[in-house]
C-alpha cells in the first residue's frame, strides 16, 4: 500500500515543482476570493491538490498503469485505496508550501501575505480535497481521464467559486429567505460542532465514494 502511494509521487515529480510555482501565482490570483491574505493558504494548496489528482490519473492512463497492476499480485481494491489515500499526502505536500512560501511572504511585508496559518485553513484543505475526490474518482474509474476534460475543469470551477459566490449573495441579499436561514443555523450551533458534523459528513461522503469506485474498478475490464 505504501508503494503504491508512494507511485503517485514519484510519477509526476515535475507536477511536484510546478504545485510549488503555483502557490505562487494563487496567493495573487485568488486574493480576491479569499480576504486578509486567505487564498495563499486555502486555495493555493487545494489547487495544488487538484493538479496532483489530475495529473496522476492522467499518468495513469496514458501509460496504462493498470494493466500492469493488474498482471501483479495487487488487489485492485488496494488501488483504489491507496488513490483515496494519497489525497491526504497531496494535501499536506500543497499545505507545507503554503506555509513555507506564506511565511516568508508575511514575515518580509510582501503584499497579500498579511497573516499565517490557521487551523481552520488546514481543516478547509484536507476536507475540500477529500470531498473533490470524491467526486472525481467514481467519475474517473468509470469513464478515464480523456472523457472527463470538461466535466473535470467543471468541477474544478465549482469548487473554487461556489463558496465564494454564496458568501457574497449572503451579504448583497440579508434580507433573503435562504440567508436568513443559514444565518440562523450558525448562530445557533455551536463553531465546534458545526466544524465537526461537516468533518463527519465529508468522512461518510468519502467512504462511500471509496466503496463505489472500488465496485467500478473491479468490474471493469482492461484492454
Amino acid at each position: 500500500m505504501y508503494n503504491l502511494i508512494l507511485k503517485e509521487f514519484l510519477v509526476q515529480k515535475k507536477m511536484l515543482l510546478f504545485g510549488f510555482i503555483y502557490v505562487i501565482f494563487a496567493a495573487y490570483a485568488f486574493q480576491g476570493i479569499v480576504p486578509n491574505g486567505g487564498a495563499v493558504y486555502t486555495l493555493a494548496p487545494f489547487a495544488v491538490v487538484y493538479i496532483l489528482i489530475y495529473y496522476s490519473c492522467g499518468y495513469d492512463d496514458k501509460n496504462k498503469t493498470y494493466i500492469i497492476f493488474n498482471s501483479l499480485p495487487i488487489k485492485r481494491q488496494d488501488i483504489v485505496i491507496a488513490k483515496y489515500l494519497a489525497i491526504f499526502a497531496f494535501a499536506t505536500y500543497g499545505i507545507a508550501c503554503s506555509v513555507l512560501l506564506g511565511s516568508i511572504g508575511f514575515y518580509i511585508g510582501l503584499p497579500n501575505f498579511e497573516r499565517l496559518i490557521s487551523i481552520e485553513d488546514i481543516a478547509f484543505v484536507i476536507t475540500g480535497g477529500a470531498l473533490f475526490a470524491s467526486i472525481f474518482y467514481p467519475l474517473y474509474f468509470k469513464f478515464g481521464i480523456i472523457k472527463m476534460k470538461v466535466a473535470n475543469i467543471i468541477l474544478f470551477m465549482a469548487f473554487m467559486f461556489i463558496p465564494s459566490f454564496i458568501g457574497d449573495y449572503a451579504n448583497s441579499h440579508p434580507n433573503s429567505a435562504i440567508a436568513k436561514n443559514i444565518q440562523e443555523l450558525l448562530l445557533n450551533t455551536p463553531s465546534l460542532v458545526s466544524k465537526a458534523l461537516l468533518v463527519i459528513i465529508v468522512l461518510i461522503i468519502f467512504l462511500v465514494s471509496m466503496l463505489i469506485s472500488m465496485r467500478i474498478y473491479k468490474s471493469k475490464d482492461f484492454e
